[in-house]
């Protein structure tokens, strides 16, 4: 079964190759912001792009401990050894191109005030990052455009 799941993720790396955009859709985002105190995060889903897996965002809807009271918080965990380009958005909001790493530039503290960025129709906020793009990386999935059989 552990290694079902293992393929599984694989070819999913695989098929999120071309992947630049990741959308995050928080429902009920003032409930989740009362929810959690400055300095709390949300995580996202681990998710796959560029032919690498293991990206998370954490989301903080009172802002790190470093930020200015009404503004969020957005990182990307970038994997382990990997340079991205990267652009972060919150609603309308957006921070970048930037290149980033496991240790530097995954996020913005002070990326907006939370509460401009809401969708007042559905009381949601969409979070993500636009134009990813994996610059190094030992981890990136290769494909593979030529093959060599030897009998």
């Amino acid at each position: 079964k552990e290694y079902l799941l293992q393929l599984e993720k694989r070819i999913q790396v695989i098929e999120n190759r071309n992947v630049e955009v990741v959308h995050w859709r928080i429902e009920h985002v003032e409930d989740v912001r009362s929810q959690h105190q400055k300095g709390a995060f949300l995580a996202s889903p681990e998710f796959s792009a560029g032919g690498l897996g293991g990206f998370r965002f954490h989301f903080y809807p009172r802002g790190d401990d470093f930020c200015e009271e009404g503004y969020c918080s957005l990182y990307l965990h970038v994997p382990r050894d990997t340079k991205v380009s990267r652009t972060l958005f919150v609603g309308r909001a957006r921070n970048g191109p930037s290149e980033a790493d496991a240790l530097k530039n995954c996020g913005v503290s002070e990326m907006c005030v939370l509460s401009n960025q809401i969708d007042k129709d559905t009381g949601s906020v969409v979070i993500g990052v636009e134009d990813l793009q994996v610059l190094s990386s030992p981890l990136v999935a290769e494909t593979r455009t030529k093959l060599q059989l030897v009998s």
